[in-house]
């Protein structure tokens, strides 16, 4: 019996992608069925899914049967009537149901487990992306920094030497055409006019790359009479473009970094205006929203398509909209834009400040 019984299960535990296996068993002669269960095409496992008698089985059978093999005749026939019974075919519906549902099943968590992985995964990946985003905004903030002391440096040099030097020039300049207007030598005086003039121009520029330089305004003047400054000499009288600086009150003592920050920002923007947007006007407006300093930048000119602008300015590298809110983000700040092809653009910044005293322009 116990030969049989394994040949039976033996039998019913072959691989088969096609359907359950049904057989009568080679012992008793009560119908088994079993299913292969796959995962991904694999064979891993066969549920024995049960036995059934039908009209084919009788008592008397069973009892002939227990008498070969030496058991009970009662307990045999006890366990023959607890068996369902049911005819071959209706067997044949309930174990292909039960095949179906184990390979559903089977696929179903395996799917889960696929997913489970792959959701894992992202997050590590995502670990690591966050990561270098983090190493990334600390390496843009170093080379901000970087980039301001050796600026700051080049405009004490422009300043204490060359500029001091201009000036001293100018003035020699300006001595020697006083005298030769007295002593009316026309082709000389004419001469130290066309120096002086020239003269005069290198000092100007050499002024303003100082001040592009540095920060020199930004120190003496604050920061919103600094962004109105430039605005003004670098913006306004080179390009025409209207500028305008909304004070709505801000913070009187602000971090150095953070004034220098928002003052390249500006520039930054206002750069872009002259050489993208082609607008008319770019007007900047200060206030606090919260524990955290606004500056909103407007202009009405082109605009630009939101996702396509920003993948070329990723792409192109320096400085520009990824650059600036990189700059923002790594100092715990915000920057939203908004914009649209014919209908200019307005970026908000915001940036961390608490703690500041606010002042209430009106």
């Amino acid at each position: 019996m116990q030969k049989s019984n394994f040949k039976s299960d033996a039998c019913l535990g072959r691989y088969n992608p096609e359907g359950p296996t049904i057989q009568t068993c080679l012992s008793g002669g009560l119908w088994d069925a079993g299913a292969a269960i796959t995962i991904d095409g694999r064979h891993i496992a066969n549920w024995l899914i049960g036995q059934v008698r039908d009209e084919t089985q009788s008592e008397e059978k069973m009892r002939e049967y227990a008498h070969q093999i030496g058991a009970n005749e009662e307990d045999m026939i006890q366990a023959f009537r607890d068996v369902p019974a049911m005819s071959r075919e209706q067997f044949s519906k309930v174990a292909q149901a039960l095949f179906t549902l184990a390979n559903q099943l089977s696929t179903s968590a395996y799917q889960n487990v696929q997913q489970a992985r792959f959701i894992s995964e992202r997050q590590e990946a995502e670990k690591k992306v966050m990561h270098y985003q983090k190493q990334l905004r600390a390496l843009v903030s170093q080379l901000t920094l970087s980039e301001e002391k050796e600026r700051k440096r080049l405009a004490v040099e422009l300043h204490d030497g060359i500029c001091q030097t201009l000036a001293m020039a100018k003035l020699t300049v300006d001595e020697q055409l006083v005298i030769q207007s007295r002593q009316s030598t026309t082709e000389i005086k004419g001469l130290l006019e066309d120096l002086h003039g020239k003269l005069t121009s290198l000092i100007d520029d050499t002024r303003s790359l100082t001040n592009n330089l540095g920060t020199p305004m930004l120190q003496m003047m604050g920061l919103q009479a600094a962004i109105e400054k430039w605005l003004e000499t670098e913006i306004t009288v080179k390009y025409g473009i209207e500028t305008k600086v909304i004070n709505r009150g801000i913070p009187k003592n602000l971090k150095d970094d953070t004034k220098t920050l928002l003052f390249r920002v500006v520039r930054e923007m206002a750069n872009n205006v002259v050489k993208h947007a082609h607008s008319k006007t770019f007007t900047i407006e200060l206030g606090m929203e919260d524990d955290q300093l606004l500056l909103v930048a407007q202009d009405e000119g082109e605009g630009f398509s939101m996702p396509n602008q920003m993948e070329t300015d990723y792409t192109q590298g320096g400085y520009g909209l990824f650059s600036i809110n990189e700059r923002i983000t790594y100092i715990g700040g915000s920057m939203q834009i908004d914009s649209a092809p014919g209908q200019g653009t307005t970026i908000s910044l915001k940036v961390p400040v608490a703690g500041e005293n606010v002042s209430r322009i009106s």
